[in-house]
Formats: C-alpha cells, sequence, structure tokens
C-alpha cells in the first residue's frame, strides 16, 4: 500500500534528518493569541473534519477509513486516515489536528525547517522570504521530489490558525510528477485545509474566526480510464524488485516445498490418465476422432492460410494481437495515453520474448540438423486474453500475463512417432522441449533483473513516459515469461510439456519444479503465514487443485466406461490419416 510505504520513508528520513515535509500556515494576525476555550469536549470524529461533499466524493474514489499515523504529526494529535485498497500501489488521504500554544507551533515549524528540505513560504505560495508574523504555510520543496518512497511526499501540508496546528495528506499529489504538476496539485490541498480549519474551529472555538473569502469546493473527479496516463504506471509495476524479495531460508524453503506439493497435484493425476488413456485409446479416439474431425479440418485450413501469409505480417499481426488482449490486464485500459504506452511495453516484451528468443532457437536446432521455423499458434492468442480477463477479474497484481503465443514447427516429416505404449518423441523434440523451457526460464529471471536495476534507479519515474515503456517492458517481459514456462510444461498435448512427460518423467518433474518454484519467487510471493494466506495465492491453489480433480475425473471416465457403451457410439470412420499421424498432426497444431 502506497500510504504504509510513505509512512516508512518518513520514518527512515525523519531519523535521517532528511525529511522534506509541506506544509500550510494560514493563520491571521490574531494567530499569535492563546487558544480560545473550546466549545465541545473530546476528539472529534473523523466524519467531522471535512464537509459532506468532500467525504462523500474521496467515498465515490474507494477510500474507505483506516488505521495509520504520520510521525510527522504530534502523537498526540488528532489523525485520521483514509485508504484506496484498490489502487495499482495503495492510495492515502489523511487530516489531522492537534491544539498547541504560538511557540510549541513554531517549534514544530522550526522541527521541519532544520531538515533542509522545506520552505517557508507565505499564503500564495509565491515568496520563498517570510516576513516575521506573516501567514505561512510550510511545503516541500517540489525540486527535491524525486522518490516517494525515500522522500517525503508533496502532498504533506502543515499551517497554525487560531491555536491549533493542522496537516493535511493530500491523494492527488500522488498521481503527479516534476514542479509544474505539484504547484498545480497545491490548489487543491488549500481548498483541503481551508475546509478542516473552518470545521475544527467551529466545533472548537466559541467565536470562530471570520472567514473573508470563502474558497469554493471542487470535487475530487472520480478515476476514470482518461487518468491512465501516459507516466501513469499499470499493474505491470507492482511486480517486486529483488530489493523486495525475501532471499531467507524460509522464503525459498517454502517456495521449494509449495513446488513440490503443486507439481504432485499436476503429476500423480496426470500418471492416472495418461496410463488410462494408452490402455483404451484405440476404443476412445475410434469414438471421439470423427467427432471433432470437422473442427479440426477448420483448425488446419486455418492454419494453412495463416501460414501462406507473409512472415512480416503473421509476425506482426501475432505480436500486435497478443499485446493488445494481454493490456485487458490493466483496470484502465481504454482510449487514452497510458493505455498506448502499455501497448508498446507488451508488444516489445512480446518481440523478445517469441521472436527473438525463437529465432535464436531455430538456428540452434538446425545446427543439431533439425531446421525449424516460427508458427504462430492461434489457440495461444486465445489463452492470453482468456488468462487477462482472469487476473483483472481476481485482482492479481501484477497482472497475468501469459506471454507465449508463437512456437517451433520442424520442416520436413513428422517429428514424433507412435508406438502401442503412448508417444515416442523424437530426439529433435525433446531438444526444442528443453530449449524453449530453458529459454523462458532464462530470458523471465534476466529481464526481472534488470526490472529491478530499473526500478532501483527510479528510471520509470525520472524518465517520464520513455522510462515508464522501459521499466514495464522488462516487467511485462518477465512476468510473461515465468507465467507462460509453468503453463506449457504441463502435461497436455501440444504443450513441451506433454513432450517432456513422454520422454521422462523425472526430466518433467525436475523441469515443472523449477518453473513453479521460480514463479511463486519472484511473481506469486508466498503468505508471510499460512494463517493469512492471501487472495491471489489461494486462487493459484485452487486452480491446481481443480487441474488434479478434473483429471481424477477423467481418468475415472477413461478407465470405466463400458466398452459396450463407446462401440455403440462410434461411427464408422472415414477414410483418412491413421491414427498415429491424427494424432501426432493434432499434438503438433
Amino acid at each position: 500500500m502506497l500510504w504504509a510505504r510513505v509512512v516508512a520513508g518518513t520514518v527512515m528520513t525523519i531519523l535521517a534528518s532528511g525529511v522534506a515535509l509541506v506544509g500550510v500556515a494560514s493563520a491571521s494576525a490574531a494567530s499569535a493569541s492563546q487558544p480560545v476555550t473550546a466549545a465541545v469536549e473530546g476528539p472529534l470524529a473523523c466524519d467531522d473534519l471535512l464537509s459532506p461533499g468532500i467525504l462523500a466524493d474521496v467515498a465515490a474514489r474507494g477510500f474507505v477509513p483506516t488505521e495509520n499515523a504520520t510521525p510527522l504529526f504530534p502523537a498526540e494529535g488528532r489523525q485520521c486516515w483514509w485508504a484506496d485498497p484498490n489502487a495499482l500501489r495503495g492510495q492515502a488521504f489523511a487530516v489531522g489536528y492537534i491544539e498547541l500554544t504560538p511557540e510549541q507551533a513554531a517549534a514544530e515549524g522550526e522541527r521541519l525547517l532544520a531538515t533542509g528540505r522545506f520552505a517557508r513560504v507565505d499564503i500564495d505560495g509565491t515568496n520563498a522570504d517570510v516576513a516575521e508574523g506573516a501567514d505561512v504555510i510550510y511545503r516541500a520543496i517540489p525540486a527535491e521530489f524525486t522518490n516517494m518512497a525515500e522522500e517525503v511526499d508533496p502532498s504533506f501540508r502543515f499551517h497554525y490558525a487560531d491555536g491549533y496546528w493542522f496537516f493535511v495528506y493530500d491523494p492527488t499529489a500522488q498521481l503527479e510528477e516534476g514542479v509544474e504538476q505539484l504547484q498545480a496539485v497545491y490548489n487543491w490541498g488549500d481548498v483541503l485545509a481551508a475546509d478542516l480549519q473552518s470545521n475544527v474551529l467551529a466545533a472548537f472555538v466559541a467565536e470562530p474566526a471570520v472567514v473573508e473569502e470563502e474558497t469554493e469546493f471542487e470535487p475530487i473527479p472520480a478515476p476514470t480510464p482518461d487518468g491512465f496516463s501516459a507516466t501513469t504506471p499499470s499493474t505491470l509495476s507492482g511486480l517486486r524488485t529483488a530489493a523486495e524479495v525475501d532471499f531467507g531460508p524460509a522464503a525459498v524453503g517454502g517456495c521449494i516445498a509449495a513446488a513440490l506439493v503443486l507439481v504432485a497435484l499436476i503429476g500423480l493425476p496426470g500418471r492416472l490418465v495418461d496410463s488410462a488413456l494408452s490402455a483404451r485409446y484405440d476404443e476412445w479416439g475410434g469414438m471421439l476422432r470423427p467427432v471433432f474431425r470437422p473442427l479440426r479440418m477448420r483448425m488446419r485450413a486455418l492454419a494453412r492460410a495463416v501460414e501462406n501469409l507473409p512472415t512480416v505480417v503473421v509476425v506482426g499481426g501475432g505480436v500486435v494481437l497478443a499485446a493488445l488482449f494481454a493490456a485487458v490486464v490493466e483496470p484502465d485500459f481504454g482510449l487514452n495515453g497510458g493505455s498506448v504506452r502499455l501497448l508498446l511495453s507488451l508488444v516489445g516484451a512480446f518481440l523478445i520474448e517469441n521472436v527473438a528468443g525463437l529465432v535464436v532457437l531455430a538456428w540452434w536446432l538446425g545446427r543439431r540438423g533439425a531446421p525449424a521455423r516460427l508458427r504462430l499458434r492461434l489457440g495461444s492468442l486465445l489463452v492470453v486474453l482468456v488468462t487477462a480477463l482472469a487476473s483483472r477479474v481476481a485482482g492479481f497484481d501484477p497482472g497475468f500475463v501469459f506471454g507465449l503465443v508463437f512456437g517451433l514447427a520442424f520442416v520436413g516429416e513428422m517429428s514424433a512417432r507412435r508406438d502401442g505404449n503412448g508417444d515416442t518423441p523424437s530426439r529433435r523434440d525433446v531438444d526444442q522441449a528443453l530449449g524453449e523451457a530453458t529459454w523462458l526460464l532464462i530470458a523471465g529471471v534476466t529481464s526481472w533483473l534488470v526490472y529491478s536495476v530499473a526500478v532501483g534507479l527510479a528510471f520509470g519515474t525520472t524518465g517520464g513516459m520513455i522510462g515508464l515503456l522501459v521499466v514495464e517492458l522488462f516487467a511485462g517481459l518477465a512476468v510473461g515469461c515465468l507465467a507462460a514456462l509453468f503453463l506449457v510444461l504441463l502435461p497436455l498435448p501440444g504443450l513441451i510439456g506433454a513432450t517432456l512427460w513422454a520422454h521422462s518423467r523425472i526430466r518433467w518433474a525436475i523441469a515443472e519444479a523449477v518453473a513453479i518454484g521460480v514463479f511463486l519467487f519472484i511473481v506469486l510471493p508466498l503468505p508471510a503465514s499460512w494463517t493469512t494466506v492471501d487472495t491471489p495465492f489461494a486462487l493459484w491453489v485452487a486452480m491446481f487443485a481443480i487441474y488434479a480433480v478434473l483429471a481424477v475425473a477423467l481418468w475415472a471416465v477413461l478407465t470405466y466406461t463400458p466398452s459396450r457403451w463407446i462401440a455403440a457410439r462410434t461411427r464408422p470412420e472415414v477414410p483418412g490419416p491413421s491414427a498415429s499421424e491424427a494424432l501426432n498432426s493434432d499434438a503438433r497444431s
């Protein structure tokens, strides 16, 4: 959550005497007077600190009351915080007040100024040198704002009026970058500060100060896709960096243990299905092949039509479509600058993952006497869209992107043979499977490390749109490779996992365990305690459990369905490819 990061950052900065505060002092000439006798007793409720109109707009943006406190404000003061739990990085909103004497308020101001990251400016925010006794605000120096995780957010502001020290934490400043944008945000902070002061003084001061000119309130606009600008981070920026990952023995051991359990959930039911299918392949194949033959023929015709197109059209169209489908993972995706930038990041990630990597792999296979070429996997485009939609519905952060939409097709004769007990993949099939898996692993981990370095250098913050585009390109590449790796290693027909499964159960188990372990370690953090399992991790475990249940159910159907029932529903098969040829063709399509 962003508010938690801000609080942590402010604590560290205070200890290092490097905090930058934003404050407001809108006191009149009477601000030097002693506090007036309070009209009510006890602290005000949070809902009484701001006007109903402001609270309604805050609620419309998704903010809910939360427990939090900033050490920048006296601990005995009244603080009220709201947070948006559904925001990308989390957003916080806060106001507070405390009754102080002028001497105490002056000491608070000096404490802030002593850090060297504050400017005392007059009430209109134009003069850096303020005459003694003038109305002042305490505000962070905008030029110092480079990294919100390390420096005080410029939306903090403080001021003293009629015996009370006020502070406001403005959420709109969290979405802005640069000096010019920050200066524009201060206008909204002035509105909040004036509203807070008016409500507190009306409740506690017997004769509230007369406000010469009431500031007109402008509601916070509800979030819309138009708010997703070219410099606004997308859900891909939710990927943890290497600095945020726990490399301790408990975390690593937890990932290994979870990976072994999940591999068992896949492998054991898969072994049951494989044995049942091998034992009754001819029976089930004779019944199902005529049923699915029309669909297979249409898919083959479509695949041939795509293959006859120019290579640049196939590659370019496939990459753009995949990036467009994957971009659905961003809740604010639409007709805006942020969506264009996200789409460009994903196009770059898909080009590197699919084209660059597989071209090198095809060259390597050709050197080993197995020439191969790129092939667009039409079904994978649907997988990209489905996984992106599922990630968006489930609220995964970072968004789940399936990045592999191209594969390799061998030139010449069939690459796999079938005997009476199942598939016997050729050596080059195994080389291809191991090569694709190795590429996805290396590309995923390497791009994650590059992403971590870029985030550590604040490249996405200081580099503007181009910087954020590059950062999220590597984030998308890391998520796409590591998410695709464990999925394509599932022992299902048409996936490289089926090839490794048929070649060696042990090799498959090792490869899948590594893929799942790395995915859990980098993309999907394990819960700190098994008594507090978070929703994303629980959903992933549920997905594997559902796979296991369906596999066991399929095994039961394949094993216990009476032969006479199958024979009664088997239609005579028209002349065509042999059973082994049909199976192999299906697997390679």
